[in-house]
């Protein structure tokens, strides 16, 4: 079976996914050097993990001081990468140390600047916050699984024509290889266009006290073409789980995928008539 490229790996102990939710950046007087500090979670459970990482671009660092992290326990890293992009000509470098965190306690914390030196001057990132949730007893997810599909509308009342967006979001804690959809959804009412630019970074929230790597595998813009309540009707996608570790030994490694259909839920949007009155002219704004 063909499945799409590689949408999350996800490793139970150790976590590599880079996001970008909250971003605290230091800007030298050269515009093109910057220092930032990052991280994958909104809020992670006591007994979860998540990535920071501090990125120096367009320059050489030395010296790379991390902060203490004192509410957290080191599960991995400093983990060192380094890239180099050429956009028209325009080269970008990029140095970037990562860590795996486990919280210690409950709470809001703050993770303190972590320092580099440019050219014998030092560089420091802004604090970030993350909050540590107590969470819920270990669950599982309506079909048995340790994985769930959502789709969501950005909104739920729109006016005829005006664009509502939709996102297939996977919520999981396990590995997900790739994923198809056998037959696309039935937008009866709507003028529905595949957005291909997005935000599609893997990001860690907890839902109903449990932690889960979330990722939108796809957006569509709907233009409602008539006035009522429009329902998306539930359609199948097919996800390829890996299980248990991949099957991985030695240097070579065989990954046991297996494939699992889920179904998702009907969407319903109420879509209000223009108005009546509006004067001559009169266009919708998003």
């Amino acid at each position: 079976m063909h499945y799409n490229a590689l949408i999350v790996n996800i490793l139970k102990k150790s976590f590599t996914l880079f996001g970008f939710l909250l971003v605290a950046s230091v800007v030298t007087g050269q515009t093109d050097i910057v220092f930032e500090a990052r991280t994958d979670a909104r809020q992670v459970t006591l007994d979860g993990y998540f990535e920071v990482t501090f990125s120096l671009k367009n320059a050489n660092g030395s010296q790379f001081a991390p902060p203490s992290f004192k509410d957290f326990d080191i599960v991995a890293g400093p983990n060192t990468s380094s890239s180099m992009q050429i956009i028209n000509g325009h080269v970008t470098r990029e140095m970037s140390y990562g860590f795996t965190l486990q919280p210690t306690k409950v709470g809001k914390f703050t993770i303190g600047s972590a320092a580099v030196k440019v050219n014998g001057k030092a560089f420091r990132t802004s604090p970030i916050v993350v909050e540590v949730v107590k969470g819920s007893i270990r669950s599982k997810s309506k079909n048995g699984e340790e994985f769930f599909i959502k789709i969501i509308p950005h909104k739920r009342t729109a006016y005829v024509g005006e664009q509502v967006m939709l996102d297939f979001k996977l919520f999981t804690k396990v590995a997900i290889e790739g994923y198809e959809i056998p037959e696309d959804p039935n937008y009866d009412g709507f003028y529905a266009v595949e957005l291909r630019r997005f935000n599609s970074n893997t990001v860690q929230e907890v839902i109903n006290g449990q932690q889960y790597a979330t990722k939108v595998l796809r957006r569509i813009a709907l233009f409602p073409q008539q006035a009522g309540k429009l329902t998306i009707d539930p359609f199948k996608m097919q996800l390829a789980v890996v299980e248990g570790d991949g099957g991985r030994s030695g240097f070579f490694f065989k990954r046991n995928v297996r494939s699992v259909n889920f179904t998702t839920d009907a969407i319903e949007i109420d879509v209000k008539p223009l108005p009546v009155d509006a004067p001559e002219g009169f266009v919708l704004r998003w």
